[in-house]
């Protein structure tokens, strides 16, 4: 009949049904998929993504009901039941960590909602997710560093984190350390250890290396090497800044956004009517930004060596 679609006419149909869904009340459930019942409290990552998520919620007039994943154990009909009689909309999944699947008992509760993930990409099963760009961030900080006049840059992770990412952490690290000289190129110590006291083998690997500045994700690091007594000592770099290190130089990951992003993806899918599994994914990436600190001092400008 020779119709076309009008895009002016389809983006005002769009608000007018979200604006039906305001006026609905319609309500998200937050799902904390974490195995810490409080994580959403006390974890020091998952609640800055819940602040995100809150405001965005609350800017565009949305319910949220929270829940625990492992609160029912493996029984799904009593999700669903509740879901249904809490008119739950969609399913935010927030605090996934050491692993990419969603537990097997949650499937079949996803199958009838649209659902993200903040935080990861998961595996099983496929959803949209909104995450900090891990690779952009190990990236940049190589780059602020030798900037400042640092030439042996070292990363300590922990590898179940790195996997976690799918690798974002150190395929960005091994990228920024391809501008450097080869006897620069300081390998990745994995880290494993929760301890107080260094590891085994950690003190070997930073007297073999000398890194004079470090990349990490964790306090206890910069303590282990204090007891060292190293000196000069190293310049740090926190690849996850948090409120209460004000005097360490690294990234911020805006985690705030990376909650509402993964929030407008749900509402996206909501207003598309889309449940269960993504034929394919969408995943939406938040820049890093960086933050300068006393870790960091200076040690004389470089050139823009780096890619």
């Amino acid at each position: 009949m020779g119709y076309q679609r009008n895009p002016a006419t389809s983006e005002l149909m769009r608000q007018m049904r979200l604006r039906g869904y305001h006026k609905q009340g319609a309500t998200f459930a937050v799902v904390n998929a974490n195995d810490d019942a409080g994580a959403l409290q006390r974890h020091p990552t998952i609640p800055t993504y819940l602040e995100g998520i809150e405001r965005r919620a609350e800017r565009g007039g949305y319910g949220l009901d929270f829940f625990w994943i492992h609160q029912w154990g493996l029984r799904t009909g009593q999700w669903l039941e509740v879901f249904h009689t809490r008119n739950i909309r969609g399913i935010l999944l927030v605090g996934l960590m050491g692993t990419h699947d969603v537990p097997d008992f949650f499937h079949p509760v996803i199958q009838q909602y649209p659902c993200a993930v903040t935080g990861v990409r998961t595996r099983s099963p496929p959803l949209s997710f909104a995450s900090v760009d891990h690779h952009a961030l190990t990236c940049q900080a190589v780059q602020e560093a030798v900037g400042r006049g640092y030439r042996r840059p070292a990363l300590v992770l922990d590898p179940v984190i790195d996997r976690l990412v799918m690798g974002r952490f150190t395929s960005g690290f091994a990228y920024a350390r391809e501008a450097l000289p080869e006897a620069d190129r300081i390998p990745v110590y994995f880290q494993t250890s929760a301890d107080p006291e260094p590891p085994a083998g950690f003190k070997d690997w930073f007297d073999a290396y000398q890194p004079d500045v470090v990349l990490t994700l964790y306090n206890r690091t910069r303590r282990w090497v204090e007891s060292f007594g190293t000196s000069p000592d190293p310049g740090w770099i926190q690849l996850e800044l948090r409120p209460n290190q004000a005097d360490w130089a690294g990234m911020n990951q805006h985690n705030d956004r990376v909650g509402e992003a993964a929030f407008e993806l749900l509402v996206s899918a909501l207003l598309n009517g889309e449940t269960g599994a993504a034929d394919f994914v969408k995943g939406v990436l938040i820049s890093p930004t960086w933050q300068d600190g006393s870790s960091l001092p200076d040690r004389g400008k470089a050139g823009d060596n780096l890619p």
